[in-house]
């Protein structure tokens, strides 16, 4: 059997002549620019509310452009993909000096190299700038990621209104509107993911589209089952290398189906079988190229070099038999029955009427056809649960845990919410197919099919507009704040502190205007990329336990410090403090006392010049700034 999908387009009356196809890709491409444009509207309704607004918001930036989205992982966006900007320019290493000061910052490390949307939108930022690319970026991840979308149902068997309708549906949902809105376009860059198992439908095996199973399969070339393997494992490498998290779900998910599809029809798989084992070696040796380092420790099992997680004992072992699971993180979802387990879902962001009828083609009869994708997919349905799922008062291993056991680096993944992408396409395969089968069993002629087809479309369609609006859920930035920030630097240029230290969790971002080093960094309140010896440098030194003494309380005396402490600031090459009036519960006045006279007044920011500080002999010693802060979060 060569490439199902020539079958497919081969079935009589789907569709044929120049004028049909023109009259079909205009109405696809305009309801896929309708949909985005929808989710971009808070864009057009912060500037005034109509399409010209949209359009200056998106092509004609202003000096302080209007961002969509909120929330510190917009700023971590925007700072990024300037970071990579400076490694496309050769000014920067992946090595970055410049954040948790003086020790830096191996950035390829902690994020794994994982740039991939970053480079693409590299020609986008020498264009428009930093921050003014970022709308335009949006909306390209989206159309791309709605068009792929459709790409992979076409392959799946689904007729193009039914693709049209399931496209936007993976981007009209409350997980992608939440992505996006909160910053994050990155987890809901779909391109490679869909194109994954786009690909990876390709390789013979799968059940034809006439039989519904395997009947007689037709010798496949090997060149063309080393081509669909090849192209389907550099997929899900570039899937990686934009969000690791969420392609390695859709990876796992996919060698389920694989799996179970060997299951249900033996050795009429075998060309299926090697063209995933291609797929999965290629993926290995591209990640392995691309970063040699994070590969290796992770194949030599020193996996907790990388991910800190790994060097702490599970916080879960469950005995399954034949296998003890250690799983790291608390069940995250109650079930009680099955309204709780439908809130579940629906708090996840899944569309439930893809689940309800992706359950539906798998108990339907014909199912063969659907069962491996069907299963799959409805197993990976725990995996955004967390890596246990509670039900009652049993706890029982999920996806996420599954995941934990055969790849440990999956407990880095502190998020399961968003590998939701897994079930999200797979559901989306599971219905092509079998609504395909039905079709040709049930309703084979073209008029039959396509009325069927454009009413499950326009059920998805109405399904996705029926929810929460862009103008409820939507939010903008104005990416402002950096005249201060900058007139700091160019007066007392060296490293900057942030008042209370926390703070650099979000304010690291204005490092793309000022380019100063910071003590604080991205992720500072938490463990997972701060390098512990940074973390021993804050807490051995007095003075900035007396910073934080100052920040949490508000009354007392005065804190004190060694004054060895101040002078191996500055000799580190620090010059500047910079206090959060709005996080801080000492007035401007005792700082005044500890700090001496501000230097630089804006709104609720203020900064001292280090140099001005006045050394103290300490009477008492102040506790350590990473207690203190922990004690109020």
């Amino acid at each position: 059997m060569g490439f199902h999908s020539a079958r497919l387009s081969a079935s009589p009356g789907w569709g044929s002549g120049s004028f049909s196809r023109i009259c079909r890709w205009s109405l696809v491409l305009l309801v896929m620019v309708v949909t985005v444009c929808s989710l971009m509207w808070p864009l057009a309704a912060a500037r005034g509310g109509g399409p010209g607004d949209l359009v200056r918001a998106l092509f004609l930036p202003a000096e302080q452009p209007l961002l969509l989205g909120s929330g510190v992982d917009l700023m971590g966006t925007v700072w990024t993909f300037d970071f990579v900007q400076r490694l496309l320019d050769g000014t920067a290493s992946t090595f970055n000096p410049d954040v948790f000061a003086p020790l830096g910052w191996d950035q390829g490390a902690a994020q794994a190299r994982a740039w991939l949307d970053a480079i693409m939108a590299w020609p986008l930022v020498q264009i428009m700038g930093i921050p003014g690319f970022y709308d335009l970026h949006v909306m390209m991840v989206l159309l791309l990621s709605q068009f792929s979308i459709y790409l992979l149902c076409i392959q799946a068997g689904a007729p193009w209104p039914l693709a049209l309708g399931l496209s936007v549906l993976g981007i009209r949902n409350p997980f992608v509107m939440g992505q996006i809105y909160e910053g994050r376009p990155t987890q809901v860059h779909l391109v490679f993911h869909a194109l994954f198992l786009l690909a990876l439908l390709h390789l013979p095996g799968w059940p034809s589209s006439s039989s519904g199973g395997l009947r007689n399969p037709e010798p496949v070339p090997m060149g063309r089952v080393l081509l669909a393997g090849t192209l389907a494992g550099l997929m899900l490498a570039a899937a990686c290398f934009v969000y690791w998290f969420g392609a390695l779900a859709v990876g796992m998910m996919a060698a389920l189906a694989v799996v179970l599809q060997s299951f249900l029809f033996g050795r009429k798989c075998g060309p299926l079988l090697a063209g995933s084992a291609v797929a999965g070696a290629t993926a290995l040796l591209v990640a392995f190229l691309v970063a040699p380092g994070l590969v290796g420790n992770v194949l030599a099992g020193d996996g907790a070099t990388w991910i800190p997680d790994l060097a702490s004992p599970p916080s879960w072992q469950v005995d399954l038999g034949f296998a003890s699971l250690p799983l790291r993180g608390q069940p995250q979802v109650q079930v009680h029955g099955l309204w709780t387990a439908i809130q579940a879902l629906q708090s996840l962001g899944l569309p439930l009427c893809l689940v309800a009828a992706g359950l539906g083609m798998v108990l339907l009869p014909g199912r063969r056809r659907v069962l491996a994708w069907g299963l799959a997919s409805l197993f990976f349905l725990s995996m955004p649960m967390g890596p246990m799922v509670q039900v009652g008062d049993r706890v029982l291993v999920s996806a996420m845990g599954m995941a934990q056991w055969i790849f440990p680096p999956m407990a880095r993944c502190h998020h399961p919410d968003r590998t939701v992408v897994a079930p999200l396409l797979g559901l989306m395969v599971a219905v092509s197919l079998g609504f395909r089968a039905l079709l040709l069993r049930w309703a084979p002629s073209r008029n039959m099919g396509l009325l069927a087809s454009a009413l499950l479309g326009m059920a998805s369609v109405g399904w996705a507009l029926a929810g929460p609006s862009s103008s409820e859920l939507g939010s903008t930035t104005v990416f402002d704040g950096g005249d201060f920030y900058t007139s700091v630097a160019r007066r007392w240029p060296g490293g900057m502190i942030h008042v209370p230290l926390w703070t650099s969790n979000e304010e690291y971002a204005w490092q793309v205007l000022h380019r100063q080093p910071l003590l604080g960094g991205p992720g500072i309140r938490g463990h997972n990329t701060r390098p512990p010896g940074h973390r021993a440098y804050c807490e051995s030194n007095s003075f900035l336990a007396a910073l934080e003494e100052l920040a949490l309380h508000g009354e007392g005396a005065l804190p004190v410090y060694r004054p060895a402490d101040l002078r191996r600031l500055l000799d580190d090459g620090f010059s500047v403090l910079v206090v959060h009036g709005q996080h801080v519960e000492s007035g401007p006045q005792r700082f005044r006392r500890f700090l001496g006279e501000p230097g630089w007044r804006h709104s609720l920011l203020t900064a001292y010049p280090l140099s001005g500080v006045s050394a103290q002999e300490p009477t008492t010693s102040a506790p350590a700034p990473e207690a203190q802060a922990t004690s109020t979060r």
